[in-house]
């Protein structure tokens, strides 16, 4: 006879956070004073200039996060397609 063991987990908690903790971050305050653009991947060799980057925009007046668009969705996603040396110049 087997049994299952049931574990509740807070999406919020200390998992979430140990698994941004593993990822490789560029942050770009520099590109355009009105937002901060991050960029992220799981590989830690990546280039910046690979196509394995997730990227989002912080809007630094109010704090609102937008992931880039897929140009060829027309859609925001949180997909590692990206180029972190693009970042700026995605749509968000």
């Amino acid at each position: 006879m087997s049994s299952t063991t049931l574990v509740n987990v807070n999406p919020l908690g200390s998992a979430v956070s140990l698994l941004d903790d593993e990822l490789t971050e560029v942050i770009d305050t520099t590109s355009d004073a009105s937002y901060t653009f991050v960029s992220q991947t799981y590989l830690d060799d990546a280039a910046t200039t690979d196509a394995v980057w997730r990227c989002f925009r912080v809007t630094n007046a109010n704090g609102t996060k937008r992931w880039a668009t897929n140009a060829a969705t027309s859609k925001r996603t949180r997909a590692f397609m990206f180029q972190a040396s693009a970042a700026a110049s995605y749509t968000y």
